[in-house]
């Protein structure tokens, strides 16, 4: 079992070392992980896109795309 409070905080430490990370970026890995906690961290997950864009707030495609 994934621990829950120690995932994210090794994830946000992540982002914040790294520069080449936008708000985009923690955006959708705060739904993919969202998505995962959802599905009780199973190793596969199916994910559509539609979901994921909402869940993030992207509204773009092209955006989403460039994550």
């Amino acid at each position: 079992m994934v621990n829950y409070i120690v995932h994210m905080e090794n994830a946000l430490n992540k982002f914040s070392e790294d520069d080449r990370i936008s708000p985009w970026h923690i955006s959708l890995y705060l739904a993919l992980f969202q998505i995962w906690n959802n599905t009780r961290f199973k190793a596969e997950i199916n994910i559509r896109r539609e979901d994921l864009m909402s869940i993030s707030k992207i509204g773009s495609a092209n955006t989403y795309t460039k994550c």
